[in-house]
């Protein structure tokens, strides 16, 4: 790879990272947000369940794997050997993005009031469905119609 090429993937890697960052540290601030809420509703009502208690660790969840990744992400910009690489980086927003999902999926079903076999069956089904749509990558989702969302980079000729 060229030297040119080589700061182009630096300054690419650079930019992932601090977009990372970013969408962990709005994460953390809705999941801190949402947990107080729960909190605020179980004060206010009285009653407590399994699906606020599920709520409650699941928010907890994102925000420590937030955090965790937003510590990681400044080891970046350290002169260190242990940089995040990209596949930590995107299993750790889906982690933190799964478990901020399935917190507020269990705290919309807390409020719905359905019975409790229907949010027994719904939550798991609703997160298996947003699994597969990160695995699978459906057209509606890729981007431009490319495969698996990224472009072909042509390096220049020498």
């Amino acid at each position: 790879m060229s030297e040119n090429g080589a700061r182009e993937e630096e300054r690419r890697a650079e930019e992932f990272v601090k977009l990372c960052f970013e969408v962990f540290k709005h994460l953390t601030t809705l999941s801190t947000a949402g947990a107080l809420v729960v909190l605020a509703v179980y004060r206010e009502l009285g009653v407590g369940g399994t699906l606020l208690g599920l709520t409650l660790v699941m928010f907890g969840v994102s925000i420590l794997a937030s955090v965790v990744s937003m510590l990681l992400c400044t080891t970046h910009y350290a002169s260190s050997a242990y940089g995040p690489s990209e596949p930590v980086l995107g299993w750790l927003m889906f982690a933190a993005a799964g478990s901020f999902v399935a917190g507020a999926e269990s705290f919309m079903l807390f409020l719905a009031e359905w019975p409790r076999w229907l949010n027994i069956v719904l939550l798991p089904v609703a997160l298996i469905a947003l699994v597969w749509l990160v695995k699978t990558r459906p057209p509606f989702l890729q981007r431009g119609g490319r495969p698996e969302g990224r472009e072909e980079v042509e390096e220049p000729p020498e």
